[in-house]
């Protein structure tokens, strides 16, 4: 899935940004029981959509008709999803875990009178919305959504990736997790981004055959964190943090 980019399941394939690759965090794979979250010796590939800060479109939908002259809209901010499809607009809380999109809640709704086909529509929504739908691993569009015999392949439409933050904000971030791991492991890191201005960054690992991370990108609010796995190959390794706000070396990690 192709675009730039917490929550996080992808968008795949980054554009460049000040000459760092801004791509969010969603980890999502698969593995003989699942998608190896659970077992420690398993990274997780990335099946990246970032959704936060993001409107995706659709004029179809495979699987159901759309009423006449109507579009699905998506628009994700950090903590709430807003869908239309013509008629009200439906909002609330909404969760990507484990590659599925849906309400983490019941979802409130704006109250505007609409025809028959397009109330229905609004129903149609909020159910398929309530069970889920997956994200899928597809180049197809930016955003793919399957599930219970749908697919709806998604466009992107809120423009091209925003730029570089200003250089007048202060940037810092912390890398945190576990000092020491076994060789084969899969640790799990915090970055905190403990500046005022949202920021993304990039992730270089020393030496390169050392280990593997995940995302290899990341986007994240001022005052909010995001998580990475990285698997240790050799020790020690040092994740070095590269930032659009402050360049290379914001901060270092490293495992032994």
């Amino acid at each position: 899935m192709k675009s730039w980019s917490a929550t996080t399941y992808g968008i795949r394939g980054a554009r460049v940004a000040a000459g760092l690759l801004a791509a969010g965090a969603l980890v999502a794979g698969c593995g003989e029981d699942g998608d190896g979250r659970d077992d420690p010796t398993v990274i997780v590939e990335d099946e990246q959509v970032q959704l936060a800060g993001h409107t995706f479109v659709a004029e179809e939908v495979d699987g159901h008709d759309l009423v006449e002259g109507s579009r699905l809209s998506i628009t994700f901010d950090q903590d709430a999803m807003s869908v239309v499809a013509g008629c009200n607009t439906l909002f609330g809380p909404y969760d990507d875990a484990d590659g599925e999109l849906r309400w983490s809640e019941e979802p409130a709704s704006t109250q505007i009178g609409c025809d028959e086909a397009l109330s229905e529509q609004d129903d149609w929504l909020r159910t398929t919305l309530t069970e889920g739908l997956e994200i899928a691993d597809d180049d197809a569009a930016d955003l793919v959504l399957e599930g219970d015999g749908l697919r709806i392949e998604m466009t992107r439409e809120d423009g091209e990736p925003s730029e570089p933050p200003d250089d007048a904000a202060q940037y810092s971030a912390r890398l945190n997790g576990p000092p020491t791991a076994e060789i084969g492991r899969v640790v799990l890191l915090t970055l905190s981004n403990t500046g005022d201005a949202r920021d993304s960054y990039g992730f270089t690992i020393t030496p390169a055959d050392a280990g593997k991370v995940r995302p290899r990108h990341l986007t994240v609010e001022s005052g909010r964190s995001g998580k990475l796995k990285v698997k240790v190959l050799s020790t020690p390794l040092t994740i070095e943090v590269e930032s659009v706000g402050a360049g290379p070396g914001i901060d270092t990690f490293t495992i032994r």
